[in-house]
């Protein structure tokens, strides 16, 4: 049993509901699979493991990106496994290490709300503690206020977020992300918007556009990987799509000034987790 198959079969009891992380392990017999007898024995009955609970979590569609990156779907979809046990184990490592700053106990549909429709980051950026309290608050106003009276610990956030992002290719990112925060600190609110939100849309460009494009969009797009990539990576990602609900296209406050430099730290550390998700693909291409 190699660990291609072995990648095969979690993916097949993803789609059938059953949590993976049971069927870890080479050679452990998959959902359809009888395990290997030795002769002269007779195979044990071992009760079957409780199922895992469904946990409701945020999908986040963020499909939207692609045309804001000008790019088109590549076709067609295929299966994961076939990019080695590379990178299947660093998509289990996405599931199995949800964001730190967003909270167990978190109501999905808030959690959505605030970040694709308000376009405000829960994750990456900024603390726990902070996202918390906007979770707590009522409105995007309430959240503003808080992200306001919390500057300094946001702006601290962003500028760690920065830090481990070292993936060669986001290098002229987080230099100018650097500098929308300098900018922000200096007073210069409505420039630091507007360098933030620059920046955010041409390292989503230069992601989308860049090696292997199918892995890219498939982590991203494909229903299937929302487990893997729904916390980490959509949800870093997601603020970047056009205004909605209670966003204002031109920037000319501190406190929206504050959500885009936060919005474009998350989201350039996010674009660099996926980059070296996507390096450890084996597809052949060279």
């Amino acid at each position: 049993m190699t660990a291609e198959d072995d990648a095969r079969r979690m993916l097949a009891a993803l789609r059938r509901g059953v949590d993976p992380g049971l069927l870890r392990g080479i050679g452990a017999p998959g959902p359809d699979e009888e395990p290997d007898e030795q002769p002269g024995q007779q195979p044990e009955t071992a009760p079957a493991p409780p199922a895992p609970p469904v946990v409701s979590a945020p999908r986040f569609d963020v499909s939207g990106l692609l045309a804001r990156a000008g790019v088109a779907r590549v076709a067609p979809r295929v299966d994961v496994s076939a990019w080695g046990p590379a990178f299947w184990s660093a998509l289990e490592q996405l599931r199995h290490d949800p964001p730190a700053t967003l909270p167990a106990h978190a109501d999905p549909a808030v959690v959505e709300r605030v970040v694709t429709a308000e376009g405000i980051p829960l994750v990456g950026v900024p603390r726990a503690g902070v996202v918390s309290a906007l979770l707590a608050a009522g409105d995007r106003a309430e959240r503003l206020r808080v992200l306001l009276a919390r500057e300094g610990d946001v702006l601290a956030d962003c500028r760690d977020a920065l830090r481990g992002v070292r993936h060669g290719e986001l290098a002229d990112d987080k230099r100018l992300a650097r500098a929308a925060l300098d900018a922000y600190d200096d007073g210069h609110h409505e420039a630091a918007a507007a360098l933030a939100t620059a920046v955010g849309a041409g390292a989503l460009r230069r992601c989308l556009r860049g090696p292997r494009p199918q892995v890219v969009q498939q982590v991203l797009l494909d229903p299937d990987l929302a487990p893997y990539a729904g916390l980490r990576l959509r949800a870093a990602l997601a603020p970047l799509l056009p205004p909605t609900a209670g966003r204002p296209a031109v920037v000319t406050d501190r406190g929206e000034a504050l959500v885009a430099v936060a919005v474009v730290s998350g989201a350039v550390r996010a674009l660099a987790e996926l980059r070296e998700l996507v390096d450890t693909a084996q597809t052949g291409e060279g």
